[in-house]
């Protein structure tokens, strides 16, 4: 579906690691597709330590804008350090609408709060959490996103205190699919994949001898 790009020399490297840049090209890629997120236009971002000459600098100002990414609270975004399995669990729960200030998942002790979340929003496993951050995890993680239901918010009041910004009585819900074409699940609720990759479906659910799932893809009728 055009998310990964893989290596320069035509491998994946699945052992390997993304960076933090890494992370946010590929959530740029889920949300607005890649010929639209390669036309961003460069300019400087918010963090101190990517400039706007910087490879991914567009990316991660996009991912800042939509208020998926915070950086490390000190203006900096830390853009080659490696992506660890709660970071990215958190950028993907904000791709499908999660807000931190709203679930509580900033400050001190947000990566147990964003794992309990990821979990329970389908994104990510137990064992994805705990287990060594690979690019083989992270595309895992990226495709259970595309079956994961979007969210949205009723208002709330903000609060802010030093680098910590939360919403109180800010209410989530699931967002209703409306005329759109159920191409994922047939639930009434927009999936991921409904609202970004149109021509995505699941044509056939079915398990295999030993219970698994085994659904069946098509992409643009292929």
């Amino acid at each position: 579906v055009g998310v990964l790009n893989g290596n320069t020399d035509g491998t994946f490297g699945p052992e390997g690691n993304f960076t933090r840049a890494q992370g946010a090209t590929m959530i740029a890629y889920l949300t607005l597709g890649k010929t639209v997120a390669d036309a961003l236009p460069t300019s400087a971002t918010k963090f101190s330590d990517v400039p706007a000459n910087f490879w991914g600098a567009k990316y991660i100002q996009y991912c800042a804008n939509e208020g998926i990414i915070n950086g490390y609270g000190n203006g900096k975004f830390g853009p080659d350090d490696e992506l660890t399995s709660a970071q990215w669990a958190l950028m993907l729960l904000g791709a499908l609408g999660y807000s931190s200030k709203n679930e509580g998942i900033g400050g001190t002790g947000w990566e147990i709060a964003a794992t309990r979340l990821a979990m329970k929003a389908g994104v990510a496993s137990a064992d994805d959490m705990v287990g060594t951050m690979t690019r083989d995890t992270a595309a895992k993680m990226a495709f259970n996103t595309l079956k994961a239901k979007t969210v949205a918010y009723s208002s709330g009041v903000d609060i802010t205190t030093g680098d910590t910004s939360i919403s109180v009585n800010a209410t989530r819900g699931y967002v209703l699919n409306g005329a759109a074409k159920e191409t994922i699940n047939d639930d009434g609720y927009m999936q991921f994949a409904e609202q970004h990759f149109t021509k995505l479906e699941i044509t056939e659910k079915t398990v295999d001898a030993f219970g698994r799932p085994a659904d069946k893809w098509a992409n643009n009728g292929k």
